[in-house]
């Protein structure tokens, strides 16, 4: 999914994955992303990283909340 996020966006699954194409720039962006079960990744230009439970990364002014009960979370 391509998305270009405004305000607060929040993206969830209870069971499976949140995979999203973001457009913001990452400095643009508070982002809290978490899962259950499963793994977490940022596979952007300025950064790249894995985790599991949850990733919370950046200040900006437009929050991006994504989140999966039994499956991976992807930003792009």
């Amino acid at each position: 999914m391509n998305i270009n996020a405004n305000g607060t966006s929040t993206f969830s699954s209870e069971q499976g994955n949140v995979h999203i194409q973001l457009n913001n720039p990452l400095e643009d962006c508070t982002l809290d992303l978490s899962t259950s079960i499963g793994i977490i990744r940022i596979n952007r230009p300025e950064l790249r990283k894995k985790g599991s439970g949850r990733i919370n990364y950046g200040d900006g002014k437009i929050k991006v909340i994504m989140r999966s009960e039994m499956g991976k979370v992807v930003l792009h």
